[in-house]
């Protein structure tokens, strides 16, 4: 398209494919715009300084390339997310194994201190009762037996219910760790004697 400095009353020259012409504007001196419409093609320019803005095959591609770029950018956005989401999870995996290694090895600290304590008490309460009736046996680890040495089987059965209650396992939860371990021991041998003291 032709252009000129705009004046007062001056004709622009609009490209050959057009039948029209413009008058220019009257004020300061600058590139008047002009529309010019393709019968053909059907497609709407714009120019302006020589630069298609709008509707024209140069902003058309120019569009496509920044669509293009859009895309691009966005599947690297994706793409880095889920390399974060998989470095999480591995971190994760890891830190759990490592949770898991620690519990492992408190457990194996624990058995071994366990271990120790029967050790000491079969030494002990267990080498002691091993000669004892029940009624000894309870009165040895704390349980009242009424009737004394000859209790009646109604007051052993009672005193018997207390040791088991006091002894079982499963009473034993917030307890120290040595406390546990020595009635889980005196626990199992009330019950032995229990056994025996039926067998009789």
């Amino acid at each position: 398209m032709s252009k000129a400095r705009a004046g007062p009353g001056a004709a622009y020259r609009l490209p050959p494919h057009t039948s029209t012409s413009v008058s220019a504007i009257s004020g300061p001196a600058h590139w008047v715009h002009v529309f010019s419409i393709y019968a053909v093609a059907g497609v709407h320019e714009m120019w302006s300084d020589g630069r298609t803005l709008w509707g024209g095959p140069r902003f058309q591609a120019r569009t496509a390339v920044q669509q293009q770029v859009g895309q691009t950018n966005g599947a690297a956005a994706a793409g880095a997310e889920a390399g974060t989401a998989a470095q999480q999870a591995e971190a994760r995996a890891a830190e759990r194994i490592a949770e898991l290694r620690q519990i492992g090895d408190q457990a194996a600290v624990e058995e071994n201190d366990a271990a120790g304590i029967r050790r000491r008490f079969e030494k002990g309460d267990g080498k002691k009762t091993s000669s004892m009736d029940l009624p000894q046996v309870l009165t040895l680890f704390g349980i009242k037996v009424e009737g004394g040495k000859s209790p009646t089987p109604a007051q052993l059965r009672k005193a018997y219910r207390e040791a088991l209650l006091r002894f079982h396992p499963d009473r034993q939860r917030g307890k120290p760790f040595k406390e546990r371990i020595i009635a889980e021991e005196r626990f199992k041998i009330v019950n032995k004697k229990m056994d025996v003291y039926h067998g009789t």
